[in-house]
């Protein structure tokens, strides 16, 4: 039940790219592209590879900037 969430999730994010915005033409913060919500106060991180975007993170920015950078560099080399 938790996968069939989560891919629903995920194929709303890539809805996200597809219909509005081109991918790589946002502004690079950490090593990822970041693209920010206009309704919402949170940020999508990520990355391209190949034809594929990978989502790294999707963060609120009411956050503390050093908890925000430990989020986006845990688990991956600058």
């Amino acid at each position: 039940m938790a996968f069939a969430f989560m891919s629903g999730k995920a194929a709303a994010l890539g809805g996200i790219f597809s219909n509005h915005l081109t991918p790589g033409t946002h502004r690079r913060v950490f090593g990822y592209h970041r693209m920010l919500s206009k309704r919402f106060p949170f940020a999508i991180y990520y990355d391209l590879h190949k034809n594929e975007i990978r989502i790294w993170r999707v963060l609120d920015c009411r956050r503390d900037p050093h908890w925000l950078k430990l989020q986006l560099t845990r688990g991956r080399k600058l």
